[in-house]
């Protein structure tokens, strides 16, 4: 697939999140067995504590992305990037979505990506706020249709 970003079938997204699930179970259960009591406040219990959240998805408004292209208008594209916050003394994951301005090949792959998103009025916008999965799901039974919040 190419960078720039191809479709992906319904059944093929439902099975590569289900399978996003299986290892991220797999390394909680592991988490657990390798580092059942890691030192507070260590970088150790901060992973810990990253992958043991069970956030799986971002919402973000259409308004916000288009203030980002209101305000950045030689961006053609946006840029997320996989952060962790720990505002609430808890590490979990997070996104930041910038304006970029990409540049492509003869196929459409993207081969250059700059950032746009630097101005202070509309700086880059961070979903700290994730939404776990439907309650009750888990990688076999996982839906991407029936995924609610």
């Amino acid at each position: 697939m190419a960078l720039s970003g191809g479709t992906v079938a319904y059944a093929t997204a439902v099975q590569e999140i289900k399978d996003y699930l299986l290892v991220h179970d797999k390394l909680k259960d592991l988490l657990d067995e390798y580092l059942p009591s890691p030192t507070p406040g260590s970088n150790l219990e901060k992973m810990k504590q990253f992958y043991q959240s069970a956030r799986l998805s971002f919402a973000f408004t259409k308004a916000n992305i288009n203030e980002l292209f209101s305000t950045y208008t030689d961006a053609n594209a946006i840029r997320i990037y996989f952060g962790l916050n720990a505002d609430s003394g808890t590490p979990e994951p997070t996104i930041i979505i910038a304006a970029c301005e990409v540049s492509q090949n003869g196929s459409g792959d993207i081969i250059t990506a700059t950032n746009k998103t630097t101005n202070s009025s509309v700086p880059a916008k961070q979903y700290p706020r994730a939404i776990n999965p439907k309650s009750g799901y888990n990688q076999t039974n996982f839906d991407l249709g029936g995924d609610t919040y």
